[in-house]
């Protein structure tokens, strides 16, 4: 009874390791068989180095593994994936399986970018697949238009140092000196003229006594400002613009009496158009001085005054 105790004990023993061995090789493969899976596949031209029991990838979250990499049938630049993942979860219709690198060691895995497609992939499909750029290669298509640009500048500064070396030639640094002179010269000169007993400072003294004389003098500045604002309102309430109509209006009257005298009109316009009155006029005036005249000299003629009478008007 005690023998068989033992055999039944080591018959057990020997069951679980067997049990555990063949998990383990399953597990190894990319199966486990405590655990209820759905076998998807999917083809590539280059697997990157994944193997057996690589992970599967949702989110980062691992879901299943690899569970075998074949050639397709009489094509070598084919490559069959089939990998694993559990029963419950579901992948949408025309999700990606992309191949991309896990770490930054390049361990390579399956990444499922699932799809907003409400159907899902029924056991064994083949997915639709991608590859990802692996490190290196991302790494070097950031580095090369560094590498370009370096190169560019690279090649500019190695221009501009020749097109100094052209330029700073003996003669060129002499002219650059005897510039540099000057300028030193120039700046001696304005530093004395910016000195204590320089022209500029005495300038600037005298503008800033100018300154403060009329900031002593505002308020009598104000009062003249202030006088002239009270001319210019007067000027400007005064009635120039009656004076100006009032001479307006005697220019238009002399006009119109200038124009009355040039056609004849009244005793100047007959005056100045008439030449018979002016004759006639003239004959009265010359008779007018002959009967004066005439009276200075005999006035006797005209004139008779008597103390003891009178003659007789014959005589």
């Amino acid at each position: 009874m005690q023998n068989i105790k033992t055999e039944a004990k080591i018959g057990i023993i020997v069951l679980a390791t067997l049990a555990l061995v063949i998990w383990g090789i399953n597990f190894l493969k990319g199966k486990n068989i405590l655990n209820r899976t759905d076998v998807y596949y999917g083809v590539y031209q280059d697997i990157q180095g994944i193997d057996v029991s690589s992970p599967v990838l949702i989110n980062g979250y691992k879901v299943g593994m690899v569970s075998k990499v074949s050639f397709a049938k009489g094509e070598l630049d084919k490559l069959i994936i089939a990998f694993t993942v559990d029963d419950k979860y579901q992948i949408p219709e025309n999700s990606v399986v992309e191949l991309h690198s896990a770490d930054l060691l390049g361990t390579m895995a399956l990444r499922i970018i699932p799809s907003e497609q409400d159907n899902y992939h029924e056991y064994g499909d083949t997915l639709i697949t991608s590859t990802e750029k692996d490190m290196f290669a991302s790494i070097t298509e950031q580095i090369l238009p560094l590498k370009t640009r370096a190169e560019s500048a690279i090649e500019e500064v190695d221009s501009l140092i020749s097109s100094l070396n052209y330029v700073l030639d003996k003669e060129t640094s002499h002219d650059l000196k005897n510039a540099i002179a000057n300028l030193n010269n120039v700046s001696k000169k304005l530093e004395g003229q910016l000195s204590q007993n320089g022209d500029l400072n005495k300038t600037f003294h005298s503008l800033n006594l100018i300154a403060k004389k009329l900031s002593d003098n505002r308020s009598k500045l104000d009062t003249i400002f202030t006088n002239f604002q009270s001319i210019s309102d007067s000027v400007a309430k005064a009635r120039v613009a009656d004076m100006i109509n009032s001479i307006n209006k005697t220019f238009n009257e002399s006009s119109i009496f200038l124009e009355r005298i040039n056609k004849g009109e009244g005793s100047l316009g007959l005056l100045s158009t008439n030449d018979s009155l002016y004759n006639n006029l003239n004959a009265s005036i010359t008779s007018l001085d002959i009967l004066l005249q005439d009276l200075n000299e005999n006035p006797k003629r005209y004139v008779h005054f008597s103390i003891f009478g009178r003659k007789n008007k014959n005589e």
